[in-house]
């Protein structure tokens, strides 16, 4: 008898596959004749199934000299209770985003970053 089994993974990941059992009666019903084929149609006798998710290592970003651009950090978290100023923007190759913590407005936000670009135009 065919079937399609569908497995709801972590991450709102989904898993289907088809597959096919095989019933035979019983006295006075049907039963399925178990094989590890009947959970998944590639497991065999003494096989097991596992879910084991493996985040790979992330590949390094660098610029055109091969240094690195990003690198691992701890990342800080931080709760305020009042307005901040945000400003996120590119220009060329460099990309910024400027967070001022209890600014009110993003005025302060675009300050820092003009004088972030004017720092950049120096070099």
């Amino acid at each position: 008898m065919p079937f399609a089994a569908t497995w709801r993974l972590a991450d709102q990941r989904v898993w289907r596959y088809d597959g096919t059992m095989q019933l035979v009666p019983t006295a006075d019903t049907w039963a399925v004749r178990w094989r590890p084929s009947v959970i998944h149609p590639e497991l065999a006798a003494q096989q097991t199934l596992a879910l084991r998710e493996e985040r790979p290592d992330l590949a390094p970003v660098l610029d055109r000299d091969g240094a690195p651009l990003l690198v691992a950090e701890t990342v800080p978290q931080f709760s305020s209770t009042g307005s901040h100023g945000w400003f996120v923007g590119y220009r060329g190759d460099v990309a910024f985003a400027v967070l001022v913590v209890d600014a009110d407005s993003s005025a302060p936000a675009v300050e820092t970053a003009v004088r972030f670009l004017t720092a950049v135009d120096r070099e």
